[in-house]
């Protein structure tokens, strides 16, 4: 059984480890196979489809997969292949590692995790062979360092990321073009969505893209929220361990940590994305295309906005204003106009926040303003014969917070997105109302 992230050469492994050893049985007349159903193993009386031959079955990543690969079962299929003079090689992810644990010790199995590989060795491998000249391996880096080739693999180190370069540069190709497409943040969610469909894999990475930069602690309790919406209930809590899968499922996610102590000398270790766009781009992606979750996606996000800590309530007002981006007229009616009007005022601070977010793209500047003049101009309607100044007076209040009405998030969102740099395309004295 051999286990590992995805990219880290499993499947490679496994063809190698059977040629060598059908070599060295002496087996002249072998050869392997793919069992394209590993399901199959799980069936009882299965049986080798050919005697004196290797196979290779790939487990789904996921739960379900590898739920059925006990030791009992792993016992029996392996008695199969004794009598048939075949031999098996199983590979998959965390879960296939989890459900082998039981069968470590066993003279019937043998199970090995894969460590991460190196993309960068990878490379040099596939463009200079096993020995290269000092001098062409310095030319290599130089050529890589110059097309920002080292930290897009860094970004995203599978091998498969490694080996298409190395044809780009073995094939004189345009490897700048190549780097800047395999950087692409919106490929890359795009990709990873239409592989990872799991509420435990969805829930996190949401997580980290609402609250990147905050401690993993923080990130995980968050996270729980959307798996449990995305889940039939449960009788027990379920048993989530969202830093056990970060170099499976969510490899495009770092846990950041300064120090050699189990929290690192500044504290504990902070979530980030490897891509400095990839945030923004899962928040838009899973709020656009995940249909049947956009309603437990927003009442999620619309939780976080009450929460304790400060740090959070201000990155889901950010992140808000990143969903403003995808369809803003959909967002001001589903929910921006909602909070602006609660009783609750972080709901309506991050109103304000959100709309000064959104209003930072040139693109949705012209936008933004309207809408402030218009709330602005409802406000004036209601209070007709008042004077502006005495109509702020009466918003602040005695305890400093205004009262439930969408005017009242208008000068805060102003203030917000002229800091952006966001010129207000109407007169001054429109701009100040």
């Amino acid at each position: 059984m051999l286990t590992g992230p995805p990219g880290s050469g499993r499947a490679a492994t496994a063809v190698n480890l059977l040629s060598e050893a059908s070599a060295l049985s002496g087996t002249q007349d072998g050869c392997c196979h793919r069992l394209l159903d590993p399901s199959a193993l799980t069936e009882s009386g299965w049986e080798p489809p050919a005697k004196n031959c290797g196979y290779l079955a790939e487990v789904d990543e996921g739960p379900a997969g590898a739920r059925d690969f006990g030791v009992r079962r792993l016992a029996s299929v392996a008695a199969a292949l004794r009598a048939a003079g075949c031999r098996l090689v199983l590979t998959g992810g965390h879960d296939l590692a989890l459900a082998a644990t039981s069968a470590s010790g066993s003279e019937t199995f043998v199970r090995h995790e894969l460590a991460p590989l190196d993309p960068l060795m990878i490379l040099e491998r596939r463009v200079l062979g096993h020995a290269p000249e000092p001098d062409a391996r310095t030319r290599l880096h130089a050529l890589l360092k110059a097309g920002n080739a080292i930290s897009a693999l860094r970004e995203q180190p599978a091998a498969r990321h490694a080996v298409h370069l190395a044809s780009v540069i073995t094939a004189e190709g345009d490897l700048s073009a190549a780097v800047a497409a395999l950087r692409d943040p919106s490929d890359q969610v795009r990709s990873w969505f239409q592989r990872h469909r799991a509420p435990e894999a969805i829930a996190f990475a949401l997580a980290a893209a609402a609250l990147e930069e905050s401690s993993y602690l923080t990130v995980a309790e968050a996270a729980v929220q959307p798996h449990t919406a995305l889940t039939p209930p449960e009788p027990a809590p379920p048993d989530l361990r969202f830093a056990d899968r970060l170099g499976h499922e969510q490899q495009w996610i770092r846990l950041d940590s300064t120090g050699s102590g189990p929290l690192g000398a500044s504290g504990p270790p902070r979530v980030r994305f490897r891509g400095a766009l990839l945030g923004q781009a899962v928040l838009v992606h899973a709020w656009s295309t995940l249909d049947g979750r956009r309603e437990a996606f927003l009442e999620w996000l619309r939780r976080l906005l009450g929460h304790r800590d400060l740090e959070v309530r201000a990155r889901a007002s950010v992140a808000a204003g990143v969903l403003a981006w995808a369809d803003h007229h959909y967002a001001v009616h589903r929910f921006l106009t909602g909070w602006a009007g609660s009783t609750s005022w972080p709901q309506r601070q991050a109103a304000a926040t959100a709309l000064g977010v959104a209003g930072s793209r040139p693109e949705s500047t012209e936008a933004v303003w309207e809408l402030l003049d218009e709330w602005a101009r409802a406000a004036a309607r209601r209070t007709s014969g008042a004077s502006r100044a005495p109509r702020r007076t009466r918003w602040a209040g005695s305890s400093g917070a205004p009262p439930p009405t969408a005017p009242s998030v208008c000068c805060a969102a102003r203030s917000t997105v002229a800091t952006t740099g966001a010129r207000c395309p109407r007169s001054p004295g429109a701009a100040s109302t």
